[in-house]
């Protein structure tokens, strides 16, 4: 898992971001990262884009779970997570 991140994204992702990006993996199934949109961003270059399409990860089976809402909001702030300081990015 954690090789398709690091084979298949672009260089100079923060900890934060790689760390979210794992996180989010972790509650797909095999495969569904690879064709996801948040894989499109990320390997296009567009990471201003990822932190909103990670917040729509939050169903399973057709069905709204707050937990897993719960759970993107903690990668979006992983994301969000500023490389020099550990803080959030301004």
């Amino acid at each position: 898992m954690c090789r398709q991140i690091a084979s298949d994204v672009v260089a100079g992702l923060s900890d934060g971001q790689y760390a979210a990006l794992v996180d989010l993996m972790l509650s797909m199934d095999e495969g569904q990262f690879s064709g996801s949109t948040v894989h499109l961003l990320v390997s296009s270059g567009q990471l201003g884009r990822v932190p909103a399409e990670i917040e729509r990860w939050v169903y399973a089976k057709g069905r709204f779970l707050p937990g897993l809402q719960k759970r993107r909001l903690a990668e979006v702030a992983l994301w969000s997570l500023d490389k020099s300081s550990g803080g959030p990015v301004a």
